[in-house]
């Protein structure tokens, strides 16, 4: 493999500022996969970013690697993670949550006080490769195209459910996939 990749880099503060640059393929950490992108769809948050609205100026420290919805495989995993995981088709949930808040603590990690987004906090898909943590890479059904399973991202933000039957600390889902609703941990 090559060490080094092409990006789309939000390289500064203020209107525009999107590079495209050159950057060394990332190693995954503990509890991360490393993805190699197949392809990216570009968001209303990505617009916001480039025109720098305030949404962005607010939560964005640049240099930044923007996108996040996206479809790849996972080429490599960081310790505590499965080797099988490699060669997983996968989209990624986007909002990684903290799990050490109140409310993360009571199984609502949907609800995060502390939520972190890929290509606005840390390091995104517009690039050939990215690391995300394991548990929000969202396995894909191979059998839909590429061009849909890239676009699964905004199904997984506004579909939280309550399901009782389930019991703390399993009773809050979501739907992350028509037919295939996950507890959230």
């Amino acid at each position: 493999m090559n060490d080094f990749m092409k990006c789309i880099v939000k390289a500064a503060a203020g209107p525009g500022c999107l590079e495209l640059q050159e950057k060394q393929i990332p190693s995954p950490n503990a509890g991360e996969v490393l993805i190699k992108v197949h392809l990216a769809a570009i968001c209303g948050t990505d617009v916001h970013i480039k025109a720098w609205a305030d949404f962005a100026a607010a939560r964005m420290k640049p240099p930044v690697i923007i996108g996040h919805e996206f479809c790849g495989e996972i080429v490599d995993v960081g310790e505590g993670i499965s080797n099988t995981r490699i060669g997983e088709l996968v989209s990624a949930e986007s909002h990684v949550a903290c799990y050490a808040c109140p409310l993360c603590l009571d199984g609502k990690a949907n609800l995060c006080l502390n939520t972190k987004a890929i290509g606005l906090h840390f390091d995104g898909c517009f690039a050939e490769y990215v690391t995300i943590p394991a548990e929000n890479a969202v396995v894909c059904n191979p059998s839909i195209s590429i061009e849909n399973n890239a676009m699964l991202e905004p199904h997984f933000v506004p579909l939280p459910i309550v399901d009782p039957s389930l019991g703390a600390p399993y009773r809050w889902i979501r739907a992350v996939a028509p037919g295939q609703p996950q507890a959230l941990r």
